[in-house]
């Protein structure tokens, strides 16, 4: 609590206004952190910037027998990278007197900070989960039905144990309409004194299958083309791109697909799992004979 002979400094203002987006913002609180100290280390003595290269190790190859690689040539172990890149910037514009800067934190913090930080939160959450759906091509449930029992929600934990997906840290961020279709279900679930706490402290609901449950409303809505009746141009195609041919209506971006035939593997061994490999449309498709961006 500041001194009534202190006046407010941006610095403390700017630290309880991260506190509030920290406690209240479980999207934020959701995400793998461990890349942030490198933002700021420093090189040769220069910072590193807003991007930092993360590196992917190579996928070994199992082989059978006592001869080395099957007899054949080893295959090259190369390490690829990604950039990770901090290339969004939001702020609440947050203006104040001399009158206001004498007030306690605590009472500071109530009359304008909350209010800036919650419409702050919002649209955070927005940007979030939209990026996260976006980069997300596997799917469970039907298209446009609100999961109202838990099957679905088994089947989204086994899809991630299906990738080797970490079992540690797992949180499923789902609609109002979804918790309330829930409610019945969940009641025999999500009743120990933690999880009711985190309920009304934290907006989180509870955990089931190995998910830690949050409501959002924020989520984005997915809109699906009326594309049908598509055939893949020809066998064997790699890439982004996939040519397509006999088919007819629009396909948006951010719809899911499969393709007859074309198997998920698991991700080590390459064996067959038996079931769809789905793949995201990454830009609207007009219809027609042509090639899909996924």
């Amino acid at each position: 609590m500041a001194n009534i002979n202190q006046a407010l400094t941006h610095q403390m203002i700017a630290r309880e206004a991260a506190k509030i987006l920290w406690e209240e913002n479980s999207v934020v609180r959701n995400i793998n952190l461990d890349r942030e100290v490198e933002f700021s280390e420093e090189v040769n003595g220069y910072k590193k910037g807003d991007s930092v290269r993360v590196m992917i190790p190579p996928t070994p190859v199992t082989y059978t027998g006592s001869n080395f690689a099957g007899g054949g040539a080893a295959p090259a172990v190369n390490e690829t990278s990604v950039n990770l890149t901090v290339d969004q910037q939001l702020h609440v514009p947050l203006t104040f007197t001399a009158k206001e800067k004498k007030l306690e934190l605590s009472r500071f913090r109530e009359r304008f900070l909350r209010p800036a930080m919650s419409s702050l939160n919002s649209k955070i959450n927005q940007v979030l989960l939209a990026s996260m759906v976006a980069q997300t091509s596997n799917v469970v449930g039907t298209w446009g039905t609100v999961p109202a029992t838990r099957t679905p929600w088994r089947n989204a934990s086994s899809m991630l144990d299906r990738f080797l997906a970490p079992e540690d840290e797992r949180f499923a961020h789902f609609s109002v309409d979804a918790n309330d279709a829930l409610a019945e279900a969940n009641a025999p679930l999500f009743h120990t004194a933690d999880e009711l706490r985190g309920e009304f402290s934290e907006n989180a609901v509870g955990k089931f299958a190995g998910l830690e449950f949050h409501k959002q409303l924020s989520l984005p809505v997915q809109t699906n083309g009326a594309g049908a009746g598509y055939t893949v141009n020809a066998a064997g195609q790699t890439g982004t791109t996939l040519a397509v041919t006999a088919g007819t209506g629009a396909i948006t971006a951010g719809s899911i697909i499969s393709i007859a035939g074309v198997n998920a593997v698991h991700p080590i061994t390459g064996a067959d799992m038996g079931v769809p490999r789905y793949f995201r449309v990454t830009a609207n498709y007009a219809g027609g004979a042509g090639n899909v961006q996924i």
